[in-house]
């Protein structure tokens, strides 16, 4: 019997590949008719939110199938209201459902069983974090190799896991109001880069207008790469399938980490219609010893839908 998802579609990646092709068809028409916009949001005195949450990790060899990893999908509960001159926003967990190797400590994931309680200033920028304390005891109590250890430990940080909060409403902020904006039209990052705490954007492009969800929303991308450490995603590509064990034998080092995040947000209001992360890393696995070789892909993607 196949699972349904919190979407009410069966769990299956090619059903959910087919159904954004669709939906992307369906909305191209739409799209097209309107390639300009001018973002001048009112923000809403307070507001409720269902956001619908799909997490995945997956790994490829090369010229094989990609393999899926760790899959989350999680709907949450978001209050939003006034409070003095800035926002008090509540999140709280409706449901989670997860599968696969990581299921019980991926720190980015487990995190939104938290109910939580964000204190922002008149900017949304996070001033307080309230409900989130490191994950660190729960992680610690599960059985791991010390460098992925090292890794979720990291990851769980309450210092880090505030910044990446603040740096999530700065982007989610980034889009220039008042001015004709083009589709396909690229925006400059100099100045978003030296407020921004976890990552550099490379550069940006405002994508254009898109309905959504029955919402007038403006979509735009922003460009990033890493180079840290890839050991949660090579954890993955050993375990998410029998036949990838045998290369843990095989060295690696840690290589480029490219970064996508796209933001989709209501054009009257100026709030979160849409937002999606996604990285790849192409890396080759070396057997010195035979002298072999074998090129590997390593994906994230992670998406929230605001309802």
């Amino acid at each position: 019997m196949k699972t349904m998802n919190p979407w009410g579609f069966p769990e299956k990646r090619e059903a959910r590949l087919a159904l954004s092709a669709a939906l992307i068809l369906a909305s191209l028409g739409l799209f097209q008719c309107e390639r300009t916009a001018v973002f001048t949001p009112v923000l809403p005195e307070n507001a409720h939110y269902r956001v619908y949450h799909l997490g995945t990790y997956s790994s490829k060899l090369d010229e094989e199938k990609e393999i899926e990893g760790t899959i989350f999908q999680t709907t949450l509960s978001l209050d939003l209201q006034r409070q003095g001159s800035g926002w008090l926003l509540r999140r709280r967990l409706d449901t989670m459902v997860a599968k696969g190797y990581h299921k019980f400590s991926m720190p980015n994931e487990l995190e939104k069983k938290v109910d939580l309680t964000l204190t922002m200033d008149s900017s949304f920028v996070p001033a307080r974090v309230d409900g989130y304390d490191s994950l660190k005891t729960v992680l610690g109590r599960i059985q791991q190799k010390e460098e992925y250890r090292a890794a979720l430990l990291k990851a769980s940080d309450t210092a880090q896991y505030r910044a990446e909060w603040r740096d999530w409403w700065r982007m989610n902020k980034f889009l220039p109001r008042g001015v004709k904006l083009e589709a396909r039209q690229p925006l400059a990052v100099e100045a978003l880069n030296k407020t921004l705490e976890t990552l550099k954007a490379d550069s940006a492009t405002f994508d254009g207008p898109r309905p959504r969800l029955k919402k007038s929303c403006l979509d735009y991308t922003l460009y990033y790469h890493r180079t840290d450490s890839l050991s949660l995603l090579m954890e993955q590509f050993y375990f998410s399938s029998i036949q990838n064990r045998k290369y843990r034998k095989y060295a690696w080092h840690a290589s480029l980490i490219k970064g996508i995040l796209q933001y989709s947000v209501e054009r009257k209001t100026g709030m979160p219609c849409f937002a999606s992360k996604s990285e790849t890393s192409d890396l080759t696995l070396e057997l010195k010893e035979e002298k072999a070789t074998m090129p590997i892909h390593l994906y994230r993607y992670e998406e929230d839908l605001y309802e």
